[in-house]
């Protein structure tokens, strides 16, 4: 079996000549038939090999043994002591693995042995150790034991040490994804540039160094997971950089009741609050410390005034995100519910926010005062309802509440962005004294879905009108006016 020792080469003046020989029974130069060997250019952590031809051109077994001199740099050696029988050819594998980016330059000694005579050889070694432009750092991300529903985040340096500017490619078909608020996978990559996502592409410019974060969402409970992170340089020849990524899945202690929360279309400068229970699934204690938001216009908020809280097992905890789009168009944006406990330390639950700017939006008048009315008499009033959004609006239910009050109920009804519909709305006392009464519209309206309009009136019960008695004159001239020529006693 070949045996493989981590040594160090002798470097140069080490040996002097007188020790470089050929006394011995046979030539010490037809024993070693490669004088020297050469490297090239080798990359740090990487190791090349190449052979020493050794042969016994003589009648009788030599000893041979392959040594090194003073320190010199990583060096690894097969089969350090050997035997040849007469005619045998041997090649044994020496290896060089740089440690720094500078010129190997040593030799190599080689002692033959032919029965009491002792001679050495030496082999030159040339190599150089080199640095490639390119490094992502550590090679191997362990994310350790990771709560069912929750997630941990390790990062990676991507280091650009050449001075031109590199452009590498995410690959696929590695079990790794670009992080995406609806994609559910164990690991994916958060994106290190807006337009990563789409083209999974990242420009590093020269002298430069990028952090990379790699998040780890366990599918399975104990469950042993691995992927790969690879990325393709641009510039042919340059070698793929990979990360072996590993995790293991543990049964979450941190129970959300929803994964998606959905706000509908909301108009900007309008906010809608959406709720979401979390309970301790724990035996023990856990600590709900607060809320993450991913998001790159702010349209969502978490929970304003939140303070981190310790649940019992069992026990709730209401978490409350708002949605308050500032732009027209769809929203995306996930809220990562940080939590701690005893057993797997800090771990966290995401839940996908969903909203979208603009949608109807309901108009309406906050209220209608009919003033004093006659017991008895309906007085009708005109509501006009108004859709000032960009989508249709659809009125669902119309409720009226309040004594005296009545309405014509339209029914359901559908208004185009700019649309306007009447309500007519009555009102008829029955008794005196102030009342007032209440009108629910329900919608699609996201941010008003329930809009109410408050009714007042005032019921008197006024005298009648006075009755004419007797004419006080006649009327003189057919001409006359009768105010001017009449007049009520």
């Amino acid at each position: 079996m070949r045996r493989l020792f981590l040594v160090r080469a002798l470097t140069l003046g080490a040996c002097s000549d007188d020790e470089v020989s050929t006394a011995l029974g046979v030539d010490v130069a037809q024993v070693v038939d490669t004088p020297s060997l050469n490297f090239g250019e080798v990359v740090i952590g990487r190791e090349a090999v190449q052979f020493v031809q050794l042969r016994n051109p003589g009648a009788r077994e030599l000893a041979l043994n392959l040594l090194p001199g003073q320190p010199f740099g990583a060096l690894t050696i097969g089969e350090r002591d050997l035997r040849l029988r007469p005619g045998e050819l041997q090649q044994v594998p020496i290896g060089f693995s740089p440690l720094v980016p500078e010129p190997l330059a040593a030799r190599l000694l080689v002692r033959v042995r032919d029965g009491a005579e002792l001679r050495k050889m030496a082999v030159a070694l040339r190599g150089r150790g080199i640095e490639l432009p390119l490094a992502l750092t550590p090679s191997g991300l362990d994310f350790g034991s990771v709560a069912l529903g929750g997630s941990r985040t390790l990062e990676l340096r991507l280091h650009n040490r050449g001075d031109q500017v590199e452009t590498l490619t995410l690959q696929k078909g590695t079990g790794l994804e670009v992080c995406q608020p609806s994609l559910r996978v164990p690991f994916c990559l958060e994106p290190p540039s807006p337009d990563f996502d789409t083209r999974r592409r990242l420009v590093l410019p020269s002298q430069s160094i990028r952090i990379l974060r790699v998040r780890y969402s366990p599918s399975a409970d104990g469950a042993v997971e691995r992927a790969r992170l690879a990325l393709e340089a641009a510039l042919d020849g340059a070698p793929r950089l990979e990360v072996a990524l590993l995790g293991t899945g543990r049964k979450g202690l941190l129970s959300c009741d929803a994964t998606t929360l959905r706000f509908g279309a909301v108009n900007p400068g309008a906010c809608v609050p959406r709720s979401l229970s979390c309970r301790a699934a724990s035996e023990r204690a856990v600590a709900v410390l607060g809320g993450e938001l991913s998001g790159v216009d702010g349209s969502f908020v978490f929970h304003p005034g939140f303070r981190p809280l310790t649940l019992s097992p069992g026990q709730d905890a209401q978490l409350f995100v708002d949605f308050c789009p500032k732009t027209l168009g769809d929203a995306e944006a996930e809220v990562r519910i940080a939590y701690a406990t005893s057993e797997l330390g800090e771990a966290s639950v995401p839940v996908a926010l969903l909203g979208r700017g603009g949608g109807p939006d309901i108009g309406l008048p906050l209220g209608v005062d009919w003033g004093l009315g006659a017991i008895g008499i309906p007085v009708t009033r005109t509501l006009q309802l108004r859709n000032d959004g960009i989508a249709p609006l659809v009125v669902d239910e119309l409720l009226l509440s309040g004594e005296g009050f009545r309405s014509r109920d339209p029914g359901a009804q559908i208004l185009e962005p700019g649309e306007v519909a009447e309500i007519e709305l009555i009102f008829e006392p029955l008794r005196e004294g102030p009342l007032e009464g209440r009108l629910l519209l329900t919608s699609n309206d996201q941010d008003e879905a329930l809009r109410e309009v408050v009714l007042r009136g005032e019921g008197r019960n006024f005298p009648p009108p006075a009755r004419p008695r007797s004419l006080t004159g006649l009327c003189t001239s057919a001409t006359s006016s009768p105010a001017e020529a009449c007049a009520w006693a």
